[in-house]
């Protein structure tokens, strides 16, 4: 197994790393997961709860490609509810793309998603909630 140093320098920076690479280094650190049945609502709302910043989603690695700009991906988590937003900046067109939505148990080792809501705003400093329907484009 590699170093945790090394584990880290695949995921931190300019996310240029080969997502087969992203996702050998997941494999590699499950076993180290202190947390028993982590795919249980019980277990995973001890921690889950804040604001991530998303380094592995390949589908928003495949979308930056396609519209030649980087995205930043960040997921608010509170109790099963969950709000996510994008900030991107394509070609002076600033803005985010917003979804709300769910989390949940499937069993012992899997969660699910299910968004209800996707918007998205332009020009607003902070990514917009789901009852500023005025800032909302979508």
């Amino acid at each position: 197994m590699e170093s945790a140093r090394e584990i880290e320098a695949v995921f931190v920076g300019s996310n240029a790393c080969d997502i087969a690479e992203k996702d050998a280094c997941l494999e590699a650190l499950l076993p180290l997961n202190p947390i028993k049945d982590p795919g249980l609502a019980k277990n995973f709302n001890r921690v889950a709860n804040g604001l991530w910043r998303v380094n592995h989603a390949p589908h928003i690695r495949v979308l930056e490609k396609l519209l030649f700009t980087p995205l930043d991906v960040y997921y608010e988590l509170q109790n099963g509810a969950m709000f996510s937003y994008v900030k991107f900046n394509f070609f002076g067109l600033r803005g985010h793309l917003c979804a709300s939505g769910s989390y949940s148990s499937v069993d012992a080792h899997t969660c699910t998603i299910e968004w209800e809501k996707i918007w998205t705003d332009f020009e607003q400093k902070e990514p917009s909630r789901e009852a500023d329907v005025e800032k909302h484009w979508l």
